[in-house]
């Protein structure tokens, strides 16, 4: 739940920053702030699924190839031309990262 909050957080501030984000130490504050919401809620399911019952060496190097797969991915992804297209609409990252803790926050109630 914790993750879920700052991932919303991280959005919220995104959405409404009338600052753009061209510095590098803006850059490293927001990178750093979102790496430890995404850490948090990766060292959470890694507890939930080990309290569940599956095996505490296996799913934390499941976890960390799939966040490694999908950052590489959105490395990949990123110098292609729908996503440049789409890099011109400023709200569309901030609004992913509030859905994405929305969602982690409800389930977590559910």
């Amino acid at each position: 739940n914790i993750g879920g909050i700052i991932l919303i957080a991280v959005g919220i501030y995104n959405l409404f920053s009338k600052q753009e984000i061209s510095s590098n130490k803006n850059t490293f504050k927001l990178s750093l702030i979102l790496g430890v919401g995404v850490g948090t809620d990766g060292a959470f399911a890694n507890l939930s699924l080990s309290i569940m019952g599956y095996h505490a060496f296996y799913v934390p190097i499941i976890i960390a190839l799939m966040h490694l797969t999908f950052i590489g991915f959105g490395i990949l992804l990123s110098n292609t031309k729908p996503i440049l297209k789409l890099q011109k609409f400023k709200i569309i990252a901030p609004l992913i990262l509030i859905c994405l803790g929305l969602y982690k926050t409800i389930c977590f109630f559910i």
